[in-house]
């Protein structure tokens, strides 16, 4: 059992690492907006007949961690000075 909560460690670790990067990637889209798409373009989805299947878990937290960077993402966006074009 000790192996599988320091695997479980080292997955979470490897979750927010795979955020971070996702959310860099994205930032390199030239807009928020871009970013934003780019991430959602990433995302698989949940089959219809969800079984639970480990492929299934990792596609699920996959799509969390996509969904993290998409929030971090837009979190930076809506921090962002508003430029006035007028």
């Amino acid at each position: 059992m000790n192996n599988f909560i320091k695997w479980q460690d080292r997955l979470e670790d490897e979750a927010e690492t795979y955020k971070q990067e996702l959310v860099n990637e994205a930032l390199t889209c030239g807009t928020y907006d871009k970013g934003i798409k780019f991430l959602k373009g990433l995302k698989q989805g949940l089959p219809t007949a969800y079984s639970g299947t480990p492929e299934q878990v990792i596609s699920n937290l996959l799509d969390s961690v996509i969904e993290d960077a998409i929030r971090d993402v837009r979190d930076k966006a809506l921090k962002a000075k508003v430029v006035n074009n007028d």
